[in-house]
């Protein structure tokens, strides 16, 4: 009798030690799900601040662009424009971590990164420089900028021979019904 209570409580220990493994495993997922979503969206860095670029967007599918403001003496004036992929530590139990910036040409460049609470916006440091970011619905440049960024359709129906095309207009990415080319 003793050897059979001493087995189910083997057995027992061994079922609850086999779903604590499951649940450390799908906190993980959440963890990293949770980092995404924290981060993800499209900033302006604030006016009083100064940073490495002033325009950031963070996509979900892992790719980013940056541009860097420039005060324009003579026209033509473009900004410096970045492309490439980030990646950032986990954000499990705290809104504290790190953000790493891979540019399609360039070094890999690290800041650690304070989100806010109420999720309006970011600091990021680096060299002992902060700049602060609020987050904004979207940005663009270009009508491709948009992509993977949350742009809003309007619930209304476009007229025959009509569709919803994404532009970019101040900078913002908008949907609006355009003739089908």
């Amino acid at each position: 009798m003793r050897f059979q209570v001493i087995a189910a409580l083997a057995v027992a220990s061994l079922a609850f030690a086999g779903c604590a493994a499951n649940t450390d495993e799908t906190a993980t997922s959440s963890d990293e799900a949770l980092s995404a979503t924290l981060l993800v969206g499209a900033y302006d860095i604030e006016s009083q601040s100064t940073g490495d670029f002033g325009h950031l967007v963070l996509r979900a599918d892992g790719s980013y662009l940056a541009e860097t403001i420039i005060m324009c003496i003579k026209a033509p004036c473009n900004n410096p424009r970045e492309e490439g992929h980030w990646t950032s530590s986990s954000f499990s139990h705290t809104t504290i971590g790190t953000l790493k910036l891979h540019p399609n040409h360039g070094g890999t460049r690290s800041y650690s990164v304070s989100v806010a609470q109420d999720g309006t916006g970011m600091k990021l440091g680096r060299h002992g420089n902060i700049a602060y970011y609020d987050r904004v619905p979207t940005w663009c440049d270009l009508a491709s900028d948009c992509d993977g960024q949350p742009v809003k359709i309007n619930t209304q129906m476009c007229m025959v021979g009509y569709t919803h095309k994404t532009l970019c207009q101040s900078n913002a990415c908008v949907v609006k019904c355009a003739p089908i080319n």
